[in-house]
């Protein structure tokens, strides 16, 4: 499992990350005391080079934001000003709540937020703290609902697009630049990946409105995240090029810009790379003396290594960063790294070991988790467990992780559906005002029409046809524009029952045919088709060969069914195909077709030649001898279920029912919910159809 979390510690060190031109912290010890004004520039880089240094010993930064605080109160009491109100003064509060979090300290960056409150009134400061603290303890609903209250506290004056000016008229950047790092991250854990992109380029706007370089550097970093995950790798590799350039002179940063870089490359599936790169951060993070950053590296690489098949040196990395992670209280690095170790040991045969490891997740921020992440871990355990023959580990979580993809997939539906009707109903009001407009004109030409025939009594007969054959025209494009709306509306319930990338029908299509069923119990066969190591194809080839795959395989099915079959795309590398009466014998045929079919050449990828098989379950009901049957949301269950048989008993084949001969007093209820014993029982006779063999 990969770790987001460095950004957490990046983004609490570089708030306030300003031109770093200052001396450095030693050099500012140094001085002799003397009056300060909170005007002098060089007092803003003291705070920014001291916010800096906290990324690396936060506890030997507090010391010295502690002694600052106490001069810049020394000197506001000599003039006679309230420093809790000074910007400057405020900004150090920042920071030291900051510096606080990253050494695991809440209670004391709880404090620090409560003293940024203006008379018991939450200021923009202030909420940003408490939003970072709420990210600290793992409740990102909260810390990004605090979020969206900063940014609309600083705005005005914190203008989107007018950034430069908005800085030069008193728009508090660094605030705003905090709170779209983590709505940035909340999109992304929605899998909003082009709003992430948007965010992440208003962060260089601000960056680049405050002349730091530094924060440039982060910036682009984090929008070269954004666009890896959203699949612009060639502009991610850009920008992450950028940031590494500008940050050369400070090593530190350097190496945290690398962190992101990994992130890029483990999308890319160039492993061996990001474990250089990643070593070289470990590297920085120790020469450093930084401990947690040096956690974090070990996290990060032990992924690496379970990718490359080095499980011992996995296990060794994430147990070395488990103790440092909660001494930090990291409870959500903790969780990957507690996930990682499970991993490992599943890989080693230590089931035990890792059924612990595993168990230890729960209390580690694993309800706190964004959906697509919990979804991504509980089907690379799901593949796990399945490598090692443990079925009934697989299987739990198959249909945990099922549950969650319907989920997901029903917020994405009910999200484009949103977009593109808020689309056609602001086409519809253009519409609608065009012909309030043309409407208005027209009964202006009417009036004048009218003046004139005041006058010229004999073009009254004229003028009055042209008006008429006006409002014939009119009307006839009025008849037009609600064709086309008709049209349009057609367009869009068709395309919101169609999958983007294949042209297939979708879940929603699906379940529009079942509503017009009119027998209640399902009759029909469902075919439930898997990609076989699919996730693999992903990690080692990138998602742009995982996309191609996806797309010939649905072309592959389509041709091996009949035209009048349905084929629907279920969910990520699932297929559905739902015939509606075909004998048993023409059934198996047809599952014998698909897995010809998509087995018979390799598919051709920017990556090269990829061999690909499928596993099938399949089903006919009413079930026989006693025709059996059940509704349609069960029957897809049976194929499901069908559909894990053929996966544990190592893929590359299809399984269906032959017959089911229940015991006494036994519903299909009961045989579902221990379908394996039922068959071991001799309940359901299962029909196991071997795929081909790889062509040599």
């Amino acid at each position: 499992m990969k770790v987001p979390y460095l950004r957490r510690a990046l983004a609490m060190a570089v708030l306030a990350l300003g031109t770093i031109a200052g001396p450095t912290p030693a050099a500012h010890a140094a001085e002799p005391e003397a009056k300060r004004d909170f005007d002098e520039s060089g007092l803003a880089a003291r705070i920014d080079d001291l916010g800096l240094s906290s990324i690396v010993v936060p506890e030997e930064s507090l010391r010295s934001m502690e002694l600052l605080r106490v001069e810049l109160a020394g000197d506001a009491t000599r003039d006679h000003r309230d420093v809790r109100l000074h910007p400057i003064y405020q900004s150090l509060l920042v920071q030291m709540a900051l510096a606080h979090l990253t050494s695991g300290d809440i209670d004391s960056a709880q404090q620090l937020a409560s003293q940024l409150e203006s008379a018991g009134h939450p200021t923009p400061r202030s909420e940003l703290v408490q939003a970072m603290i709420a990210l600290r303890k793992g409740l990102n609903p909260q810390a990004y609902a605090g979020a969206k209250r900063v940014l609309a506290q600083l705005a005005p004056p914190c203008e989107d697009g007018q950034e430069a000016d908005s800085v030069a008229k008193g728009c508090d950047a660094l605030s705003a630049w905090a709170a779209l790092d983590m709505l940035e991250r909340e999109q992304l854990g929605l899998g909003a990946n082009a709003n992430a992109v948007v965010l992440s380029q208003r962060m260089v706007r601000l960056a680049e409105a405050t002349h730091s370089t530094l924060r440039r550097a982060v910036s682009l970093a984090i929008l070269a995240r954004s666009e890896g995950v959203g699949d612009q790798r060639e502009q991610a590799q850009i920008h992450i090029g950028q940031a590494l350039e500008l940050s050369l002179s400070h090593p530190v940063v350097n190496g945290y810009i690398k962190f992101f870089e990994s992130r890029v490359l483990r999308l890319q599936g160039d492993t061996s790379e990001r474990i250089r790169i990643l070593d070289d951060c470990l590297a920085t993070a120790e020469s450093a003396h930084a401990a947690y950053l040096a956690a974090m590296a070990r996290v990060n690489l032990s992924d690496a290594y379970l990718i490359s098949e080095k499980p011992q040196k996995a296990l060794e990395l994430a147990r070395l960063a488990i103790p440092v992670l909660q001494h930090y209280k990291d409870q959500q690095a903790e969780h990957v790294a507690h996930l990682n170790s499970g991993h490992a040991l599943i890989a080693l045969g230590r089931f035990e070991e890792a059924r612990h490891e595993i168990a230890l997740t729960a209390s580690t921020g694993e309800n706190n988790l964004d959906t697509t992440r919990r979804i991504r871990e509980l089907r690379e355990l799901d593949e796990a467990w399945t490598g090692v023959s443990q079925p009934l580990e697989a299987l739990k979580l198959f249909h945990q992780e099922r549950m969650l993809q319907q989920e997901a997939n029903d917020r994405a539906r009910d999200a484009s559906l949103q977009t593109l009707s808020r689309t056609y109903d602001s086409a519809r009001k253009q519409r609608d005002l065009e012909l309030l407009q043309r409407q208005h004109e027209l009964k202006e030409q009417q009036l004048d029409n009218a003046r004139l025939g005041q006058k010229l009594g004999m073009s009254v007969a004229a003028l009055a046809a042209l008006s008429l054959l006006a409002i014939v025209l009119l009307m006839r494009r009025l008849r037009l524009s609600n064709r086309q709306l008709r049209r349009n509306q057609a367009l869009l319930k068709a395309q919101s029952e169609r999958d983007p990338l294949t042209d297939l029908a979708n879940r929603r299509h699906f379940l529009a045919v079942m509503e017009q069923q009119e027998q209640q119990l399902f009759h029909g066969a469902l075919l439930m088709i898997d990609i076989d190591h699919f996730k693999q194809i992903n990690d080692v080839h990138g998602h742009g060969a995982g996309d191609v795959v996806i797309k010939e395989v649905a072309h592959r099915i389509q041709v091996a069914v009949r035209e009048q079959d349905l084929v629907v795309r279920w969910g990520g590398e699932e297929f559905l195909v739902f015939v509606r009466k075909l004998p048993d014998e023409h059934l198996r045929l047809l599952a014998e077709r698909v897995l010809q079919g998509v087995r018979g050449s390799a598919i051709q990828t920017e990556s090269g030649a990829l061999q690909v098989s499928v596993s099938i379950g399949f089903v006919q009901f009413p079930l026989m001898p006693d025709n059996l049957s059940v509704p349609w949301e069960r029957a897809v269950n049976w194929a499901d279920m069908l559909l894990y048989s053929a996966k544990a008993q190592g893929r590359n084949a299809a399984i269906g029912v032959a017959a089911v001969h229940p015991a006494p007093d036994t519903s299909l209820q009961q045989i579902e919910q221990d379908f394996e014993a039922a068959c071991t029982q001799g309940q359901i006779s299962l029909v196991h159809l071997p795929g081909p063999d790889m062509p040599s």
